[in-house]
């Protein structure tokens, strides 16, 4: 396959006039891995009641399971975006959906809970290597209004795969085995790896912007893991002072007689780290450098917002389907799939809403689309 250094959305002399049937192929391909990238992270929440039976799993137990893919997701995205453009987007593709492949095996076969944690994390991995590539891949494969349309099917397919996870992972439960929901995942990411290598031109960032902020990376990454830290456990061990139950690590315990609890460390050390990622980066960004993340952009009102924006609606999606299905199942007694059922209108309003929107943006500014929704 051809090699080619450009950045994101560069155009080169030899661009075909209109896309190949080659280059739509590899939209499918990329879009096929960006949805069951995205459904993985809500597809556990229907299988909820399956694991608490299997593995007398707690609501802590299940909000790790959820989190843990989010956390190292969200945590890592900006960076192995930037390492896609160091060493190449589609060979960081296809080891991210190599990654991702892995960490469905060792949930869909897991005996333990802990196990379906350490499988989650190999997902969330694989996640944050292939979908920052997936939109770099369609930036440099398309032009003009070919580009358009390829970015409107890229977002409803993440518009809506967020949502069809749980109407798969209700069909999986009910009918076949929870275990399903993650090993249909091996001969997918097969096909997108077979499908990149045959349809998806290699291509990096040019040689001068090539950089590595390593020291961002980590103080992102672990601040936000201490802060979930916080978060997850603060009902079983208390806010701001321990509960009955110490915290135990291995050999390792945090006492009921001490001042703070576990979670509130997890707070304090999050912030510290999270406080020290932005004064490492706008260093960086005072010596001339190429920070994980350009604090300067928050200038710009519109991305600002857009940002604020973003999080809200995240915070809200994923958090109301996660209560929606154990209350579904729980409280109301639905089978896994009704539950998927139930949540299908969610689905479907993402999916046919998502290209409008653009078309909307377009026409009448993204302002007035933003509001609107």
């Amino acid at each position: 396959m051809a090699t080619t250094t450009q950045p994101a959305g560069a155009l080169t002399p030899e661009a075909p006039a209109g896309p190949t049937r080659r280059q739509w192929f590899s939209l499918l391909v990329l879009s096929l891995s960006l949805g069951i990238i995205i459904i993985d992270a809500s597809i556990v929440n229907v299988t909820v009641k399956s694991l608490t039976d299997d593995f007398n799993a707690s609501v802590s137990d299940i909000q790790w399971i959820s989190a843990t893919y989010s956390l190292f997701y969200a945590a890592l995205l900006i960076t192995f975006g930037r390492m896609g453009d160091l060493v190449g987007r589609r060979l960081i593709f296809m080891v991210g959906i190599g990654a991702f492949m892995i960490g469905s095996l060792i949930v869909g076969v897991a005996p333990s809970i802990g196990v379906i944690i350490v499988g989650r994390v190999f997902q969330g991995l694989g996640a944050a290597m292939a979908s920052p590539a997936t939109l770099s891949i369609l930036s440099t494969t398309f032009t003009g209004k070919a580009r358009s349309i390829a970015f409107a099917i890229w977002g409803a397919t993440a518009g809506a795969a967020g949502a069809l996870g749980p109407l798969l992972g209700g069909f999986f439960t009910t009918y076949i085995s929870w275990r399903w929901a993650f090993l249909i995942n091996l001969p997918i990411g097969l096909i997108a790896i077979v499908g990149a290598i045959l349809l998806i031109d290699e291509s990096r960032a040019p040689a001068r912007t090539r950089s590595f902020d390593l020291v961002g990376t980590v103080l992102a990454s672990l601040g936000l893991a201490a802060l979930v830290f916080g978060f997850i456990e603060a009902s079983t061990y208390g806010w701001l002072t321990p509960k009955n139950d110490p915290f135990t690590l291995g050999s390792f315990t945090w006492a009921t007689s001490n001042a703070l609890s576990i979670s509130a460390i997890g707070f304090i050390v999050g912030i510290i780290l999270l406080a020290s990622f932005i004064l490492t980066e706008q260093q960086i960004d005072r010596r001339g450098g190429e920070p994980l993340f350009s604090f300067k952009l928050l200038r710009y009102r519109a991305f600002r917002y857009g940002l604020l924006t973003v999080g809200i609606v995240a915070l809200g999606e994923f958090g109301i389907l996660l209560i929606l299905s154990l209350y579904f199942q729980e409280v109301r007694g639905l089978t896994a799939l009704n539950t998927g059922l139930v949540l299908l209108p969610f689905a479907l309003g993402a999916f046919f809403t998502t290209p409008v929107a653009g078309v909307l943006s377009n026409r009448f500014g993204p302002k007035y689309v933003v509001t609107a929704g």
